[in-house]
């Protein structure tokens, strides 16, 4: 078996361009405030309904989203130069 070139075997993902990371924060931010609202409105709120429980959990899930995509335009903005797999809390510094 023949060794494949580093570019194929350790793939590097580009960084999200700025455009693509900032529709996706706001959409997942879109997506969070529609769940937050039904969640609102609901007259269930004070038991402990599935179909509520489901929707505060993708609240939490699409509120993350967009705090990932953040660090995406934090990323691309300020020329970190991480790849997108390397974008992580831990990761993004701003000086």
């Amino acid at each position: 078996m023949t060794e494949q070139p580093p570019s194929i075997k350790d793939p590097k993902p580009a960084p999200l361009k700025t455009c693509q990371a900032r529709r996706r924060t706001e959409q997942k931010v879109e997506y969070a405030h529609s769940m937050l609202q039904h969640l609102k409105e609901s007259p269930s709120r004070a038991t402990n309904d599935d179909w509520d429980n489901t929707v505060m959990e993708a609240f939490f899930y699409h509120l993350a989203g967009a705090c990932e995509y953040l660090l995406h335009e934090i990323n691309v903005e300020h020329t970190l130069g991480l790849s997108a797999g390397e974008v992580k809390w831990s990761t993004v510094k701003i000086d």
